[in-house]
């Protein structure tokens, strides 16, 4: 694994990621022994627009079923996503959520609801409606 985590490491332009590459990165996040280092790898792929808002809404839309065992992971991402300072991330959290939202059944769009109440406060209310209303 750790050699996988420095071939996605080095990957520096959108077209050269492949899904597969952030399916990994989802479920070593899953392992703590990994979250650390997926947590910086994803954060810093994503402030760089390495990893797409679009290529995330497509993973999750397209591997809902395969990725419904890794639902909560998921929504930990978007929240980790959302509470990160660059407004560029924090929209990529949105969308997460978003996608999520749009590629789930009841059950779990109430997990993500959920969610969301925890960032009423913070100040990210206006962005996620508008990412919701965008959708």
């Amino acid at each position: 694994m750790d050699d996988w985590l420095k071939t996605i490491s080095a990957l520096t332009v959108p077209a050269e990621h492949m899904a597969v590459d952030v399916l990994v990165l989802v479920v070593l996040f899953a392992a703590p022994a990994y979250r650390k280092r997926v947590k910086k790898i994803l954060m810093t792929k994503v402030a760089q627009a390495q990893i797409t808002r679009a290529m995330m809404t497509n993973i999750v839309r397209l591997h809902a079923s395969a990725l419904q065992e890794y639902f909560k992971i998921l929504v930990a991402l978007a929240d980790m996503f959302m509470r990160a300072p660059q407004l560029t991330v924090q929209t990529f959290g949105g969308s997460l959520y978003a996608a999520l939202f749009a590629s789930y059944t009841a059950y779990y769009r109430q997990e993500v609801i959920g969610a969301l109440i925890a960032h009423v406060g913070s100040g990210v209310v206006r962005l996620l409606l508008s990412i919701f209303l965008m959708c």
